[in-house]
């Protein structure tokens, strides 16, 4: 499976700087884009390239959340050489703890 990619460049998403984000209205672009659409609005607010939707987003782009369905594509498609390195193989501490029981 190909990695998601922001709309706006093309490129792929990742965890840095091409950070998928959401926006109020749903739409998503990367950290880097949106960093340099607030970096050019007068006031402290976006238009979705995709819906002109106005966003008030304060001081940062970083008040706006992470795209975490985008992110765990991001992380499905990474070549694990180890089955432990998956995050979805690991258990969580409850399940350790015996207070979960695990569905696997």
């Amino acid at each position: 499976m190909k990695n998601p990619t922001c709309s706006v460049p093309q490129l792929a998403y990742d965890e840095g700087e091409r950070t998928p984000m959401l926006l109020h209205c749903g739409h998503g672009f990367c950290r880097d884009c949106l960093t340099n659409l607030f970096a050019a609005s007068f006031d402290h607010s976006l238009s979705s390239l995709r819906c002109c939707h106005p966003i008030t987003i304060g001081n940062s782009v970083e008040t706006l959340k992470n795209n975490f369905l985008v992110l765990s594509l991001i992380h499905d498609n990474r070549d694990f050489s180890d089955e432990e390195d998956r995050p979805w193989k690991r258990r969580c501490r409850w399940v350790q703890d015996g207070i979960l029981r695990d569905s696997r």
